[in-house]
């Protein structure tokens, strides 16, 4: 997928290609994802805290996603882990739909 830059937003993909339920992943390094809950959008890390596996891979139930892996449960909103074996949260990004466009906010990564 190409990705487009402005300031410090970053291009993930047409909003209506997020189905809700769904997750669409930027290639990034590492990965973020970014969920449709209900028509909302919220961008999060792609890799499950406990173990590296794609959470965009994984079951999606509401606002929650469920690593296929190893069953860590994490809220796709905040980011908070819910379930074991995962103790650490993801880290979560702010989203902008404009224009029929996804775009996430990247440059809390580079702050030190």
């Amino acid at each position: 997928m190409t990705t487009k830059q402005v300031g410090n937003w970053t291009r993930v993909c047409d909003a209506a290609a997020v189905r809700p339920g769904e997750a669409q992943t930027l290639d990034v390094d590492p990965p973020v994802s970014v969920w449709n809950v209900d028509g909302e959008f919220y961008a999060t890390d792609d890799t499950c805290t406990h173990e590296k596996f794609s959470l965009a891979e994984s079951y999606i139930d509401g606002c929650q996603v469920e690593c296929a892996l190893h069953w860590a449960k994490f809220d796709v909103r905040t980011g908070e882990a819910l379930g074991l074996p995962a103790t650490g949260a993801l880290n979560t990004y702010p989203v902008l739909v404009e224009d029929g466009s996804v775009f996430v906010d990247l440059s809390s990564r580079n702050a030190a």
